[in-house]
């Protein structure tokens, strides 16, 4: 992909960002050396261009790290070189979310201070934002990255943060709920069925049925429109409809299309078949 596209082939990156679902693995801390990162960015071209092929050509949603982990120094680089660049900052918020979501620490060289710098996901993305808030894509990957970095916080003490995701994610579905295979409205229904119902927060059963129905029928595709609205509707005490989404959701997990995600959301789909049956009478 040269320039970022609203549909992209990283399709499938975000979509296992399950907000307060799931028990994904934390990030793990690998020896670098700063020597090694240090001879990786000065091995790396100088211009912004060839720097952004670099960061494309070397992303692959189905790993290795290894290669995701050059994406995300090359994009660092390039938004060393150009930091008002809105598509250096996405490549580096993609390859930088991808490892995170992974279980990596995503780690960069810092030229200016000669030390490794840990990279904040969600600055990158906010930066995309800022410079193109039209591209729906850049929306939605911060929406993504906001929620990953809530993820593991206490979520009763996050509500103004929680509030600024909420907002994020309508953004993106008015810019185009499509993104993802329904991405922004999987995201926006799953905050909203998983957050505190008022009042001690912005949870609400009702928009989540909403949005993850309309996920479901928009975008069938995606395995996890399913299985949100199969937990959408098991809170609403609705366990026979939920057992039918559930089993959409498991016939739609492939293997070859998901990569490593696969064996994650077939977990996923355990856990609440699970607990729908145990729900049906």
């Amino acid at each position: 992909m040269g320039s970022a596209s609203p549909h992209p082939t990283m399709r499938d990156l975000l979509v296992s960002l399950v907000l307060f679902l799931t028990a994904a693995c934390g990030p793990s801390l690998h020896g670098f050396s700063l020597g090694e990162l240090r001879t990786q960015h000065r091995a790396l071209p100088d211009a912004l261009d060839a720097l952004k092929h670099e960061a494309e050509d070397r992303f692959s949603d189905a790993g290795p790290v290894e290669t995701v982990s050059a994406s995300l120094r090359a994009g660092c680089k390039a938004v060393h070189v150009a930091p008002k660049d809105a598509e250096a900052s996405y490549l580096t918020c993609r390859a930088c979310f991808w490892l995170m979501e992974y279980g990596e620490t995503p780690v960069c060289y810092d030229p200016v201070d000669d030390a490794l710098e840990a990279v904040e996901c969600s600055d990158h993305c906010r930066a995309a934002v800022r410079r193109d808030r039209t591209n729906p894509l850049y929306t939605y990957l911060l929406g993504a990255a906001m929620g990953l970095k809530l993820k593991n916080a206490f979520i009763h003490t996050q509500i103004l943060n929680i509030s600024s995701l909420i907002n994020t994610l309508e953004r993106a579905v008015e810019l185009d709920p499509g993104v993802d295979g329904g991405g922004p409205l999987r995201l926006l229904g799953a905050l909203y069925l998983r957050a505190p119902p008022w009042p001690r927060g912005p949870g609400d059963g009702e928009k989540a049925l909403e949005l993850l129905e309309q996920a479901v029928e928009e975008y069938p595709e995606h395995p996890l429109n399913h299985l949100f609205y199969a937990e959408a509707l098991l809170d609403d005490e609705e366990p026979i409809d939920a057992l039918e989404e559930i089993q959409e959701a498991r016939a739609r997990i492939d293997p070859a299309r998901l990569h490593w995600r696969a064996a994650r959301y077939l977990e996923m789909v355990d856990r609440l078949e699970r607990r729908i049956r145990d729900a049906i009478p």
